[in-house]
């Protein structure tokens, strides 16, 4: 997904349980957090 929005130029950020992982505050919720900027929503 996110390698998908690279192709796509789409602007995102990670958030949650994902994000904590990236700075090493392991917490396993079972999913994905991601959040884009609205005009990219058509992209999506």
């Amino acid at each position: 997904m996110l390698r998908a929005f690279d192709t796509c130029r789409v602007e995102y950020a990670l958030c949650g349980g994902v994000a904590l992982a990236v700075h090493d505050v392991p917490r396993s919720t079972g999913d994905i957090g991601v959040l884009a900027r609205p005009e990219d929503l058509d992209r999506i």
